[in-house]
């Protein structure tokens, strides 16, 4: 990928990155992007796991739509974090059944409700095996009446 950017003129030019990923390094990659091409603006950026591909037609339609409307991160509208309740780690907790291996520790939820969907964005300690701990961001959606699912779960800048 770097030599196609470094090898490339984006100046002046819109990128929207997509990633497929299973460590979330969606919002990293972006970062990375923007210092190596500051004349070119990152609109936004989509990620999607492996074990998201039956979500997948339904997130793009929703992604491509915030795009449209200018709505090019998805932690806008989102309000202040306060302190996770327990209906929080509820919700928490049945979209991260799978992810256990995450050893995520939820701190902070913001939410946001809107046409059917509620989300939250949950800030949390993670520990992968003996590695450090870091703080990271990870996003649950919940359709109407339906389950929660985990859809992003990306480090935080250190």
């Amino acid at each position: 990928m770097l030599s196609f950017v470094s090898g490339n003129d984006f100046s002046g030019k819109d990128l929207v990155p997509f990633c497929t990923y299973g460590s979330g390094g969606r919002k990293s990659s972006s970062r990375a992007l923007e210092k190596l091409l500051p004349e070119t603006r990152i609109l936004g950026s989509f990620g999607i796991a492996a074990r998201r591909m039956a979500f997948a037609g339904e997130e793009v339609t929703d992604f491509l739509a915030g795009l449209g409307s200018g709505v090019a991160d998805e932690g806008e509208g989102y309000c202040e974090p306060r302190p996770v309740e327990d209906s929080d780690r509820g919700v928490f907790l049945q979209a991260t059944t799978d992810y256990a291996y995450l050893n995520l520790v939820p701190l902070m939820v913001s939410d946001r409700d809107g046409q059917g969907e509620c989300s939250r964005i949950f800030v949390c300690e993670s520990r992968m095996g003996d590695g450090p701990v870091s703080k990271v961001e990870v996003l649950i959606l919940q359709k109407g009446d339906g389950a929660p699912y985990l859809q992003s779960v990306e480090k935080l800048q250190d």
